[in-house]
């Protein structure tokens, strides 16, 4: 993703100074400063976090290691809260998964894994710089804009899922944390299901966070696919 990225920027360098465009060099530089904001982004969220972070010989610590790929440098941590999980960027191949006191309580150690397999997808592919465009489009205050970036988002949950299932092998343990979050969630979730299937499906266009019942319609095709493999 990081070497797209600048070859994209470098492209575009090369064709403002040979065309003498200003417009080109400025998009040129702010493309080239998508993994930096990634990287602030990042780290402005864990300073506004109370994370204890797991030291280097635990047991979830191990198995983050396990699942990351080679020469990536991933720290665990957790935060009080209900069930959740989210992964920053620390730099361009170092970041750090949090998980919540209520996402602990909650899963079993195979549900775990799931949980931080897709978390380290979001890390190793960049995600959170594919969501800094999808901002930048959702900002531009058009319809068009506002729902390919909720699309772009939707797609970085699939994928993520998608990696989870592949590296562990374990698509029912992810299927059952995802259910397991939503069924904590319910009792603060706003009541979508009163609405008819063809509005549900309009606002779903516009939605960050793909439906759960998608999700698991999507695991349980990957699962099939590796089994027939």
């Amino acid at each position: 993703m990081i070497a797209l990225v600048l070859a994209a920027s470098g492209l575009l360098l090369l064709l403002s100074l040979w065309i003498e465009s200003w417009v080109l060099l400025l998009l040129s530089l702010l493309i080239a400063s998508f993994p930096l904001a990634e990287i602030l982004l990042g780290l402005a969220i864990l300073s506004l976090q109370e994370v204890r972070w797991f030291p280097s010989d635990h047991e979830l610590v191990r198995m983050l290691r396990g699942l990351s790929p080679p020469r990536w440098r991933l720290k665990l941590g957790v935060k009080p809260g209900p069930p959740d999980a989210f992964a920053v960027q620390t730099g361009l191949r170092s970041g750090a998964v949090v998980l919540t006191a209520g996402m602990l309580d909650l899963l079993s150690e195979g549900e775990l894994e799931a949980v931080l397999a897709h978390e380290i997808c979001h890390l190793v592919e960049h995600h959170s710089m594919v969501r800094i465009v999808a901002l930048v489009l959702s900002l531009m205050n058009i319809p068009i804009g506002t729902a390919a970036g909720a699309a772009l988002s939707r797609r970085l949950e699939y994928r993520a899922d998608e990696f989870s299932v592949v590296v562990t092998g374990k698509p029912i343990q992810l299927a059952s944390a995802l259910v397991k979050v939503a069924m904590a969630r319910a009792g603060n979730s706003f009541l979508v299901s009163k609405f008819s299937p063809s509005l549900r499906r309009i606002l779903g266009l516009f939605s960050w966070s793909p439906s759960l019942e998608s999700r698991l319609r999507r695991i349980e095709r990957i699962s099939y696919r590796l089994l027939s493999t």
